[in-house]
């Protein structure tokens, strides 16, 4: 396929993966503000605990469905070696269950009972998310986007349906949305394996073979699956303290504030899933100059979700009640959008693409520890939910930023004006929101916002034009 066509079908996968994505952002919103709303502080704190801890499960994965996205990147659906990874995907699902069978008499040692049942579901959600993760990983990749998106809005949809019907009935439990949340990952996995009954279905190598393809796969997906799970850390340490160390109302809190953050991540996250595909598919000296473009074109877009801050505050403010505290730390919380947001887009996918993952570990390690000599220490002293946010949020800026200068080294391009002003815009928001009114700060916002449109007008005008040519030729 040349290069062009490359490009016009990872443009056009891109934008139908951020339509289909919206949409699943939408249905996720429904319940993210309707849950807290129905259950209250206490229950939606053990339903967030639940959440919290089925995020690590990809960490029993060891790397292997990443070790299939880089070896087998390039490859469309049907050019894949079926009979290898057959055999290696059921060692894989075996280990899982095992692994599932551990973690579910060890949940048994917690003291709480509510606990308790988080952590039984949490070890029965390794065995389910690692399949489903595995199998939406190998569409992503072989460019079956479609797909990837339908199921994923589907599984949402499925879910809200089951959560409205608990809710409508008057069941309003923690226990019944953790049930309703398996439900929907064992249906997601029947779809799942029956659109891709290829990679069951047929014949395979013997077990010695499937073994020496799962090891190859680890070895080669294990940085990048360390470097992931020490991603969430970056998060996660500071939600594991609050959940360990302070009343379970304190963890809700901050749980409801971090998950307005991923409405907007889990977004741009699922948007940049068509991107791999296009980069991986282009010549190598083309790289750089589509990450300088790039970068100009989500910075814009992540300042403008930005300014959602505004309207989420008068929400929660007047539907909320129970849930106002977070706004002591979340307008600090909130900018990790732009940090986090351009990571997960761009940085990941080009640390991806020139395969940096060795590079990606490092980073987030050394974020890790950043976040571990900023946060415990502060915390032991002050004992405050706000060391902690500002000690995440420090966090994040500065891996964003060390990862991007390292890319830039690597590729060849000079010049770091753009991390400056990325960094005045994002000191800029916090001046408007803790400086004034809601409504100047939001105008004075905006205003910066246009100004950096304009100096970056002639590279946005172009993608533009880009976009808009391919939603209207067929």
């Amino acid at each position: 396929m040349k290069s062009d066509d490359v490009y016009k079908l990872g443009i056009k996968n891109v934008i139908y993966s951020i339509a289909a994505q919206g949409l699943s952002l939408l249905l996720s919103i429904v319940t993210g503000f309707i849950l807290p709303k129905e259950m209250g502080v206490t229950q939606y704190g053990y339903w967030q605990v639940y959440l919290f801890y089925s995020g690590y499960s990809m960490l029993f994965c060891f790397g292997f469905n990443d070790g299939l996205y880089l070896r087998y990147g390039h490859l469309d659906y049907r050019q894949l070696p079926f009979e290898k990874i057959r055999c290696a995907l059921r060692i894989f699902m075996v280990g899982l269950a095992i692994m599932t069978c551990i973690l579910f008499v060890l949940s048994f040692l917690e003291n709480d009972p509510n606990k308790i049942f988080a952590f039984c579901a949490t070890s029965v959600s390794v065995l389910l998310i690692g399949i489903n993760v595995t199998l939406l990983t190998i569409l992503q990749f072989t460019n079956r986007i479609k797909l990837n998106s339908v199921l994923t809005i589907a599984n949402k949809a499925v879910f809200v349906v089951l959560v409205m019907g608990i809710l409508l009935a008057k069941w309003v439990d923690f226990r019944l949305i953790i049930v309703a949340d398996l439900v929907t990952k064992v249906l997601l996995l029947a779809v799942n394996m029956y659109k891709s009954q290829e990679l069951f279905r047929g014949e395979v190598q013997t077990l010695a073979q499937g073994f020496k393809e799962y090891r190859a796969d680890v070895k080669v997906g294990i940085n990048l699956m360390f470097a992931n799970v020490v991603s969430s850390l970056l998060i996660g340490i500071g939600m594991f303290i609050v959940e360990r160390f302070m009343p379970l109302a304190t963890y809700s809190l901050y749980s409801f504030a971090t998950n307005m953050l991923n409405f907007t991540l889990v977004f741009i996250t699922a948007s940049s899933l068509a991107l791999y595909p296009l980069l991986k598919r282009l010549p190598a000296e083309k790289l750089p100059i589509f990450y300088v473009n790039l970068n100009k074109l989500i910075c814009l877009v992540l300042f403008l979700l930005l300014a959602g801050y505004y309207p989420i505050y008068y929400f929660i403010t007047y539907q909320f009640h129970s849930f106002v505290g977070i706004f002591d730390y979340f307008y600090l919380l909130f900018i990790i959008v732009v940090s986090q947001g351009k990571m997960q887009f761009l940085i990941n996918t080009y640390y991806k693409v020139l395969r940096e993952e060795k590079a990606m570990l490092l980073a987030n390690l050394s974020g890790a520890v950043v976040a571990l000599i900023i946060i415990i220490p502060t915390f032991y002293v002050t004992h405050s939910i706000f060391a902690v946010v500002v000690g995440t949020t420090i966090t994040l800026i500065w891996r964003c930023y060390a990862s991007e200068i390292y890319l830039k080294q690597k590729m060849g391009l000079t010049g770091y004006g753009n991390i400056a002003a990325e960094l005045l815009m994002m000191m800029w928001f916090i001046v408007c929101v803790v400086a004034g009114k809601s409504a100047i700060g939001f105008v004075l916002y905006i205003l910066a916002v246009c100004v950096y449109g304009v100096i970056n007008r002639v590279v946005l005008k172009g993608y533009v034009e880009e976009i808009f040519k391919m939603v209207t030729t067929k």
